[in-house]
């Protein structure tokens, strides 16, 4: 390879495609390489070593096949790069794969346009010189803005021009690998007589067109980007996730016909990405206009609840109530979410929150007890309506006792004009 001349022409390909069968046979090792055995393999040295040897095995290939694949799966975005087992996927082929393993086929499409929007992402900065695949796509050979200057204005190349810009002869392997990538990233589409732009990802493909890669970004950082494509250094980030969110959206809207195991699937995709608008938080930035997109929406909540229980410590802090646990414990309004979002916002501020397990937060939430200035517990004294013995000696023993454990940073603790909304708009007197 060292004496050709890779541009123009004569694209540079790994020679491992992201065909199905090539992405469901990775997949495979990514779940082997979780076994004891495997801990700590170093999967890209030496090809003869027994262990390498045996992991290979699991795919039914040889060692230096195995590393090729592994390779490639890293570059076209969803494995994270590193040298040794186990096998990690990124951010967003955790996305992918929490949606494509769902048992229902609802889910289904959206997952293949995740995967599209994955192999899309990471062939957008896919790059190479005359050697080889390269980390850094500013000084190097990028296809995929190659390409999107070499369609027509209505986005169609013909077989032979893409033929010609991927491969100085047709015949070349590098062409099949190539359009196979292209077609799987749903860039471009068959149509008689060549190809077309999807438009499926049209904020990514703008960008790649248009925005100049910052030359200021260094080796680390274009490392950074290449094991999560949403980190926050990335040009193409904030085009990457309007193209996911225009994805989620639509699942968001068939939300309702969707089981629950689905439902918690879709769940957790969201809060998968919802840093940027931690970020939003961290800043002061509590505010969830009506404006916002849904995803948009559900990731600032999701973020505003991890805050919240997190400050807890996932205890419920009514002091006679002993749930403490991640997946027991629900991060509750004080002032509802409902109610009209102010100038300073309440929706997502980490002082209007409070960590309550669900029976707490369903009798917080109709007023069958509040809090007072000083942070105590006071019950209602309509507790009495409630038909449970057990619950009512909990909130009687509660009763006049600081919440507990009190919220850390302290930043987080209920702000009193929260309370003292609940007090009166919510706390049956």
């Amino acid at each position: 390879m060292s004496s050709v001349s890779y541009g123009r022409g004569n694209w540079f390909h790994s020679r491992s495609s992201s065909s199905i069968g090539e992405r469901e046979t990775i997949l495979k090792l990514v779940q082997a390489s979780k076994k004891p055995q495997y801990s700590s393999l170093r999967w890209s040295g030496d090809k003869t070593h027994p262990l390498a040897i045996q992991f290979a095995n699991e795919i039914s290939v040889n060692s230096s096949t195995m590393q090729t694949k592994i390779r490639a799966f890293i570059r076209f975005g969803f494995i994270k790069e590193s040298h040794y087992c186990p096998l990690e996927l990124t951010t967003l082929g955790g996305i992918w794969w929490d949606l494509h393993t769902q048992e229902g086929d609802k889910l289904k499409g959206y997952a293949n346009l995740i995967e599209g929007l994955i192999l899309a992402s990471y062939l957008s900065i896919y790059s190479f010189d005359s050697r080889r695949y390269t980390i850094n796509p500013t000084n190097s050979y990028c296809p995929i803005y190659e390409l999107l200057n070499n369609v027509d204005s209505s986005g169609f190349i013909s077989v032979s021009d893409l033929e010609m810009l991927i491969a100085e002869h047709s015949t070349t392997s590098n062409y099949n690998y190539w359009k196979k990538d292209l077609l799987r990233s749903q860039i471009l589409e068959e149509v008689s007589g060549g190809f077309r732009l999807t438009n499926k990802f049209s904020n990514l493909m703008d960008a790649v067109r248009t925005v100049t890669l910052p030359s200021t970004l260094t080796y680390s950082d274009w490392k950074k980007i290449h094991k999560n494509i949403l980190d926050d250094i990335n040009p193409y980030k904030n085009t990457i996730l309007q193209d996911l969110d225009t994805i989620l959206s639509d699942i968001l809207n068939i939300e309702v016909i969707l089981s629950q195991e689905e439902k918690e699937a879709v769940s957790k995709v969201i809060s998968t990405t919802d840093t940027e608008e931690a970020n939003e938080i961290g800043l002061g930035d509590y505010k969830i206009p009506h404006t916002y997109s849904k995803t948009k929406i559900r990731r600032k909540q999701s973020a505003w609840s991890k805050q919240v229980k997190n400050a807890y410590n996932y205890t419920c802090c009514v002091p006679e109530c002993d749930i403490q646990s991640p997946i027991l414990v629900i991060a509750s309004h004080i002032k509802k979410y409902a109610a009209h979002e102010t100038e300073t916002g309440h929706r997502a501020n980490p002082s209007n929150g409070l960590c309550l397990c669900p029976i707490c937060h369903t009798l917080f939430d109709k007023g069958y007890f509040t809090l007072s200035d000083d942070l105590r517990i006071v019950v209602s004294p309509r507790i009495i309506e409630i038909n449970s013995p057990r619950i009512i000696g909990i909130l009687n023993q509660s009763n006049n006792r600081v919440i507990t454990p009190l919220p850390s940073p302290t930043s987080f603790k209920p702000n009193l004009k929260f309370i003292r909304y609940h007090r009166e708009k919510v706390y049956l007197s």
